[in-house]
C-alpha cells in the first residue's frame, strides 16, 4: 500500500468528527484510492502520474462532508477539538521546558558567579524572563481555547504557577548564594499574598 494515499486521507478526514461512520467511509476510500492507484500502476503510469490520478478524482472536503451528513457546526467543532489538541500537545513541552528553565536559573548564576556579579545575574534572570514568558502566553492562549470551547472545568491557574515557581527560585538562590534559607521561607509567604492580590484584580477585572 503506498502511504501516501492513506496519509492524504487521514489529513482529508482530519477535521472531520471520529464518528464510526465517518472512520468506516475513511477506510473504504482508501481501499478504493489503492485499488485505483494499483490498476493504474498496472496500465503502465508512473507512481507520480497514478497518485495524481487518483487524487483529483478525490473531490472536496466540502462534498466528502455533505455525502457522509455531516453539518457545517460538527465539522468545525471537530476542527476546533483538533486545534485544541495539538495546542494541549505544545503547551505540555513548553511548561516542561519552562520549569526545566526555572531550576536552571539559580545552577546558572552559581556556575557563572565567579566571572562577576553583572554576567551572573544576567544569566539568572534571562532564563526566568524565558519560562515566564512561556507560562504567560501558553496561559493566555489556554484561556482563549477554553473560552471558544465553553469549558468550565476548574484549571490551574497560569499566573499562580509563575508566581510560586518564581518564588522558589529566588529562595534557592537566596540559600545558595546568600546562605539566608531563614528567612528566606518568608518569600512563600510573600507570594501567597502576591498570589491572592492577582487572582482578586483578575477576578475584578473580569466582572
Amino acid at each position: 500500500m503506498d502511504n501516501k494515499i492513506r496519509d492524504f486521507v487521514e489529513a482529508m478526514f482530519a477535521g472531520l468528527p471520529k464518528s464510526r461512520e465517518v472512520v468506516e467511509a475513511k477506510l473504504g476510500i482508501i481501499e478504493t484510492m489503492q485499488d485505483k492507484y494499483e490498476a493504474l500502476l498496472s496500465e503502465g503510469k508512473n507512481k507520480n502520474e497514478a497518485f495524481g490520478t487518483v487524487i483529483s478524482e478525490f473531490g472536496s472536503i466540502d462534498e466528502l462532508r455533505r455525502e457522509l451528513g455531516i453539518s457545517q457546526e460538527d465539522a468545525t467543532k471537530a476542527e476546533n477539538d483538533l486545534e485544541y489538541q495539538q495546542f494541549c500537545k505544545h503547551f505540555a513541552v513548553a511548561s516542561t521546558v519552562a520549569v526545566a528553565l526555572y531550576i536552571a536559573a539559580p545552577l546558572l548564576f552559581l556556575l557563572f558567579e565567579p566571572a562577576g556579579q553583572a554576567l551572573s545575574f544576567t544569566f539568572f534572570f534571562l532564563p526566568i524572563i524565558v519560562a515566564t514568558g512561556l507560562f504567560v502566553y501558553f496561559g493566555v492562549q489556554s484561556e482563549r481555547y477554553d473560552s471558544k470551547q465553553g469549558t468550565k472545568e476548574k484549571q490551574e491557574d497560569p499566573v499562580t504557577t509563575v508566581i510560586f515557581l518564581a518564588a522558589l527560585v529566588i529562595f534557592l538562590l537566596l540559600g545558595f548564594w546568600k546562605n539566608l534559607w531563614h528567612p528566606g521561607w518568608v518569600i512563600f509567604l510573600v507570594a501567597a499574598m502576591v498570589n491572592t492580590l492577582a487572582l482578586m484584580f483578575r477576578q475584578r477585572k473580569s466582572d
